[in-house]
């Protein structure tokens, strides 16, 4: 409880800012404040040693191997490897409409997010309505006081592979319209294929069936394997 309650993924998804308003915490579903227990567990089941995970995950990952160290404590041998965290190249892309959170496909304002099946005026819509800033001059990247500006420059530098500061040198000079078409066109052509391969598989569901099932055997024989070792090492067979 100590260490879950020292988290913050699930204060921010439940919009929790002060711990004294007992009210919002009372509200917290179970699901969200253990979720990093589930997550624990899905990793050291398959006896992970690397995560990719993004930065608002890296806490679960301490919890993580905080669980494995105790078991390996507790039995008194080293049985689960200690997972090490590959952190994303690029920062977190947020929401669009609210750029103080990451973008979420929960997320009940479809204008907040994009999708890779959607074509390329539903992305240029979204893109034209996203929030930025009411500062005049120059496009700077600057997450605290234009984090609606600096999110449209994040993903441009994920997509293209290049730094923040060369992103920001290209774009200085634009509007913030000029940013948004640029923005939207560098999205458009990124997703187009991935687009294209969805759209391809999705007429195939007897394909989309047999590779799940193919992936679904090949994680229950390592987990099959693990938990019976498991069971061995604490007693229960």
């Amino acid at each position: 409880m100590g260490i879950l309650n020292r988290m913050t993924q699930w204060k921010s998804k439940a919009n929790i800012s002060d711990e004294s308003d007992m009210n919002s915490l009372g509200s917290v579903k179970l699901g969200l404040f253990s979720y990093p227990v589930l997550m624990a567990a899905d990793v050291l089941l398959y006896n992970a040693t690397h995560v990719p995970v993004g930065l608002d995950q890296s806490q679960h990952l301490e919890l993580t191997r905080e669980v494995a160290q105790a078991f390996n404590k507790s039995i008194k041998k080293e049985y689960f490897k200690i997972p090490k965290t590959l952190l994303a190249p690029t920062s977190k892309i947020l929401s669009l409409k609210t750029p103080s959170k990451k973008m979420s496909k929960s997320d009940k304002d479809e204008l907040s997010k994009i999708f890779i099946s959607e074509d390329e005026k539903a992305i240029r819509k979204k893109i034209n309505k996203a929030t930025t800033d009411s500062i005049e001059g120059k496009i700077t990247y600057d997450p605290i006081e234009r984090p609606g500006v600096s999110n449209l420059i994040n993903m441009v530098s994920a997509i293209e592979r290049e730094s923040i500061e060369t992103v920001t040198n290209k774009v200085e000079d634009f509007s913030k319209k000029e940013l948004k078409d640029y923005v939207a066109t560098v999205l458009v052509k990124e997703l187009e294929e991935p687009r294209r391969k969805y759209e391809e598989l999705m007429k195939d569901p007897e394909h989309i069936q047999k590779l799940s099932e193919i992936g679904r055997d090949q994680a229950r024989a390592i987990a099959s394997k693990n938990i019976k070792k498991i069971y061995e090492l604490v007693g229960m067979l």
